[in-house]
């Protein structure tokens, strides 16, 4: 009977080690449970799922999961209640998502993760001069000394820059690199599971972009004309792509003037072009006006997907980050071939 109960002994003491030591790898924030992730926008959101895979001790929020456009949104009790329980806030760094940054204030628990903020990549400026091609400037972010330290009241003035930064596929690169280093600092046990899932993303990603840099092997001219804001700064930039459009960025203007509707329409007859592209979120009306103003018979109206507004019905359907940009690519050929 003694023997009994020593041997039951040893063998709880010894499933108690194997449960302590268990749980000792698993990733953990400081009050012990999950590491939470809350992201502002689609693309982190998507490139964080790829990177985490089905690793457990990690949970991953999109706040705007439902078709509202971030530069409008109004956050939820909901919304409030996530980002003050997270371990880590994800945001663009600009003006749309700035309410965000200010829930967080200044946080020990929340760390604040800007793309903004990623190294080696390149912001590029919103034009306030008309919105043509020639009028974008660049800002080398390699310039900036940027503190990549978890300091909330490190202020920012980024409000002039086009915050669609994942519209580049080179940015998305850098900031996939940039998010995998931040986890791998939390959670070093995870080192090779994270470095191996984004290893193999950024595979996917650079496939993807051999296949866009064969737009740019072309000797016509490669010129597009939107009917819409324009958040498509760094997708032009990486393609050398000469543009006109109504109006910059993600401008709230949606009631082009007559002088507005002539100059697209002029510029559709002197490029000699039949197609207008649109956001996703267009109604077509300002497309078919400019096309009714050039006269342009034949004229198809494009869609180019900025990436703003996905809804969660989209996402469930299985659209990702890839596969949208790959349906840009497309639209691209279609119009650029």
């Amino acid at each position: 009977m003694k023997k009994t109960r020593i041997n039951k002994f040893a063998a709880f003491f010894c499933a108690f080690v194997l449960l302590f030591s268990f749980s000792a790898c698993a990733s953990v924030n400081s009050d012990g449970g999950d590491i939470s992730i809350v992201c502002t926008a689609f693309p982190q959101y998507d490139w964080l799922r790829n990177i985490l895979g089905d690793m457990e001790g990690y949970s991953i929020t999109l706040l705007v999961d439902n078709g509202s456009d971030l530069h409008s949104y109004q956050p939820t009790v909901a919304d409030r209640a996530e980002i003050a329980e997270c371990d880590i806030l994800v945001t663009i760094g600009g003006e749309s998502d700035a309410w965000a940054e200010k829930m967080v204030g200044d946080s020990k628990k929340t760390r604040l993760v800007r793309l903004f903020d990623v190294p080696n990549i390149t912001l590029r400026e919103v034009s306030e001069e008309g919105v043509m091609s020639e009028h974008i400037h660049e800002d080398s972010h390699e310039e900036h000394d940027h503190e990549h330290e978890h300091d909330h009241e490190h202020e920012h003035d980024h409000g002039a820059y086009d915050e669609h930064i994942w519209l580049s596929l080179k940015n998305a690169k850098a900031c996939v690199e940039y998010f995998k280093d931040i986890l791998t600092e939390l959670s070093p046990d995870d080192m090779q599971t994270l470095s191996k899932n984004a290893d193999e993303y950024i595979s996917k990603i650079v496939a993807l972009e051999s296949e866009y840099e064969a737009l740019t092997h072309s000797k016509e001219p490669k010129r597009l004309i939107f009917a819409d804001r324009f958040p498509f700064a760094y997708l032009t930039a990486d393609l050398e792509i000469e543009y006109c459009a109504a109006f910059s960025g993600c401008s709230t203007e949606n009631n082009a003037d007559f002088s507005t509707i002539t100059r697209l329409a002029e510029r559709m007859l002197e490029w000699k072009t039949i197609y207008l592209f649109v956001t996703e979120t267009s109604n077509g009306r300002l497309a078919n006006g400019i096309i009714a103003a050039a006269k342009a018979d034949g004229a198809e109206i494009l869609t180019l997907d900025s990436m703003q507004s996905l809804t969660r019905a989209r996402m469930t359907a299985g659209e990702d980050y890839l596969s949208i940009m790959r349906s840009n690519l497309g639209v691209l050929r279609k119009a650029l071939s």
